[in-house]
């Protein structure tokens, strides 16, 4: 595992600006924000600001209180490293009673290779620091997908029971159906068994669009595995281009700047495709409206993730609808109950996002339109 790139600070409290260690570091560490400072103030005012990660103390007379500055340094939000150089001969009790306040090293600079050894010490020091995070990082990973392994159980038996509720009924109805016109066939006429064969038919129909759903939905995990950095623009023009919305002078789309987003292309392109098109399809106002912004960045356990939205004027979703609209084939009571579909584009939407470790929110108003808030990573997870 290749470590971090993260910029590291160093503050040095000395009084002395122009002595060897100040040149030293200056030149050693070029790539590492570097202060100097003379007071505990000063020091502390550094520490605070942000990314400290190592505090050298200078300091050779005994009334700079090593053993209050060190113990005082550890109880700060960044709790840096502190090394602490001198030119007196190494006091075991003295180094000792440091080390039970957490420093992390002592150098004798009038040593012949204080130099190296400082050197070495502050690499050293980065080196676990960085090792350190990235533990961390694993560790909140882990733990977030130990709770998204839980969710994902509890989502299989919801998904299993909805299999199970909108398959049973209308399986029950076709058997009935069938049953009645087995019984009956001799005493029925020519005409009602066409129309029960019609609407058993319609009944089959349903059950394989909604069967194909389900295995499309199940496919999704599978899609997850193919994952890149992408060009987001270019995946949403595209999509656009391709459902030829540019001669329609009704529909306005407008489009923020992203940055590349690391995931499945093909899963986020069916994203936007089923927000789009939903937005397109329940709305009966004269102009469409539909805008895809940007929001900036948000950090998670699971790395850097782009905050983006979809916003329409479409005919919105009501208050008691917005807890189910994420549900397998459920579809808004009141506006949308009269649209075709079987009402698993929200779901697929919502998968997606959760593949890419993301998250979702949705606003809604009737008559006013909808407003998603999903996060989708920028750097690989």
């Amino acid at each position: 595992m290749e470590l971090e790139n993260l910029k590291e600070k160093i503050v040095l409290l000395d009084n002395n600006t122009n002595d060897e260690v100040t040149s030293f570091i200056k030149e050693n560490f070029k790539d590492y924000d570097f202060s100097v400072t003379s007071t505990y103030d000063e020091c502390f005012e550094e520490i605070d600001k942000d990314n400290t990660r190592i505090v050298i103390v200078d300091k050779d007379s005994e009334d700079w209180g090593y053993e209050y500055f060190i113990s005082k340094v550890k109880l700060t939000i960044n709790a840096p490293n502190v090394i602490v150089l001198s030119n007196k001969v190494n006091d075991a009790l003295y180094v000792n009673s440091l080390y039970l306040l957490g420093f992390s090293s002592y150098l004798i600079t009038s040593q012949e290779n204080w130099k190296r050894d400082l050197h070495s010490t502050i690499r050293h020091i980065i080196r676990n620091q960085k090792l350190e995070e990235i533990n961390r990082k694993l560790t909140m990973r882990l733990t977030e997908a130990n709770m998204m392994l839980n969710d994902k159980n509890k989502r299989l038996d919801e998904f299993c029971q909805t299999v199970a509720h909108d398959i049973r009924g209308p399986l029950g109805g076709l058997i009935m159906r069938l049953e009645y016109l087995n019984d009956k066939f001799d005493n029925i006429t020519k005409e009602r068994i066409k129309d029960i064969i019609t609407t058993s038919l319609g009944v089959c129909e349903r059950l394989v669009s909604q069967v194909q759903a389900m295995y499309e939905f199940a496919k999704l995990g599978k899609e997850a595995s193919n994952m890149e950095f992408f060009d987001l623009n270019e995946l949403i023009n595209a999509l656009i281009e391709d459902l030829n919305f540019s001669n329609n002078k009704n529909i306005k789309i407008e489009i923020d700047k992203f940055p590349k987003i690391y995931g499945s292309k093909e899963l986020v392109k069916r994203l936007f495709l089923n927000l789009i098109t939903n937005a397109i399809k329940y709305n009966d106002k004269e102009e469409k409206s539909i805008k895809i912004g940007f929001n900036g960045e948000e950090n998670l356990s699971a790395g850097t993730f782009a905050k983006i939205y979809v916003k329409d004027n479409g005919n919105g979703i009501s208050r008691e609808d917005l807890g189910n609209v994420f549900k397998l084939f459920n579809r808004a009571s009141e506006n949308n109950s009269k649209k075709e579909g079987l009402g698993v584009g929200l779901t697929v939407v919502e998968r997606v996002i959760e593949l890419h470790l993301g998250k979702i929110n949705i606003e809604s108003e009737i008559g006013k339109g909808t407003y998603f808030k999903f996060l989708l990573p920028i750097e690989k997870i």
